[in-house]
């Protein structure tokens, strides 16, 4: 069994509006591999090709190999880990005939080869991502038996369908977002009797729905914690 997860990351910058974008990674069965380099690949992935293969057959994404190429990268993980193996997911777990017991050693950082996926925007808004994963989901339910969804994708297709009335109903602004700089710089300190202003104004959309606010509350409790264990580099 195969099991499709996906989550958001951010980029790792330091600008004020920081960006990031969403992945696809497949787990599967753990290798008997040993791995003994200090990138710690996780053992049970598909790697670059086999992943191409498997968004090609069954997610039916069509792109030329050079832009796949583009698009997959190594993203890391922290995961539970015991015996310097990562911990098979609850949803593998099952097919796996054996028990999923709390007790774990720690956490480590596991490099897995990931799909940046496309997102097309209208007004500063991501719309792709909502249909693709509601896309992902209705093929999981329709082809159980070659791949499930795992729980952090899960998570953000509801999201993603919650949100998505934000949309519908045009409830977002343009707005100008202001930022406060440093009022002084140090190397210039002394040598002028005039301050700039020191201040960016960035462009940007002001969601203005107050059942968003209140989706974020709710869906935060909701959220696994793998959805929050990427990170770029």
């Amino acid at each position: 069994m195969r099991i499709l997860h996906g989550t958001w990351i951010p980029n790792e910058e330091t600008d004020f509006i920081q960006s990031g974008s969403f992945y696809l990674w497949v787990e599967t069965q753990l290798s008997q591999k040993s791995h003994t380099n200090s990138q710690q690949i996780h053992p049970g992935h598909l790697v670059k090709s086999e992943l191409i293969a498997f968004l090609v057959q069954e997610l039916g994404i069509k792109e030329d190999n050079t832009q796949f190429v583009q698009r997959i990268s190594p993203k890391y993980f922290a995961l539970p880990t015991t015996n310097n193996q990562p911990l098979p997911s609850p949803e593998l777990t099952k097919y796996l005939e054996i028990e999923l017991t709390d007790s774990y050693e720690e956490f480590q950082y596991w490099q897995v080869d990931c799909y940046e996926t496309v997102v097309s925007t209208k007004s500063g808004i991501a719309l792709n991502i909502i249909k693709l994963l509601k896309d992902i989901h209705f093929l999981a339910i329709y082809n159980a038996e070659k791949f499930q969804i795992g729980s952090d994708l899960l998570f953000w297709y509801h999201y993603t369908q919650s949100f998505k009335q934000v949309i519908l109903k045009d409830q977002f602004i343009p707005a100008l977002k202001y930022r406060q700089l440093s009022s002084e710089n140090p190397k210039k300190k002394g040598k002028s009797k005039t301050a700039k202003a020191a201040f960016e104004i960035y462009a940007t959309w002001e969601i203005i729905s107050e059942q968003y606010e209140a989706n974020i509350l709710k869906y935060i409790d909701y959220m696994p914690l793998i959805c929050v264990a990427g990170k770029a580099g």
